[in-house]
């Protein structure tokens, strides 16, 4: 199983692209663009705005919270909700009881799916995917 502390491909992703920016916003130009002495290229301080911009639209769209399908046996049916977590817990190990969880965007908006339609177009993009990859 992944690491669930490292970061994903989207979060490795960005900080390449902020630390990429930090050297050419250190030396004042890109590689293959060589301005005049005295001038930086007009696009430079517009790249914290991006990236700043598109890391709170992802942060808007995190993997959270759980939907799913619940058919509960005479025993975990009987219980009054809402339910202690020690009770979540047990109904998943009871053998009578079916519990299909998977993880939901938490943004209210988003269908119950993860990754959901936003995250997924952002991330295609930011990885160079057309959205067929997997």
């Amino acid at each position: 199983m992944a690491d669930p502390a490292a970061p994903g491909p989207v979060a490795a992703e960005l900080a390449a692209i902020r630390e990429r920016w930090s050297k050419v916003a250190y030396v004042g130009l890109r590689p293959e663009v060589v301005p005049e002495p005295g001038h930086q290229p007009e696009w430079l301080p517009d790249v914290p705005r991006l990236l700043a911009a598109v890391e709170a639209v992802l942060a808007m769209h995190k993997p959270t919270g759980i939907v799913g399908e619940v058919q509960l046996c005479d025993r975990h049916a009987s219980y009054v909700y809402p339910v202690s977590p020690a009770v979540v817990a047990d109904r998943r190990e009871c053998p009578g009881c079916h519990v299909v969880e998977r993880p939901r965007c938490w943004h209210g908006s988003c269908p119950d799916e993860w990754p959901c339609p936003d995250y997924a177009a952002i991330s295609a993009a930011l990885l160079g995917k057309d959205g067929t990859d997997e």
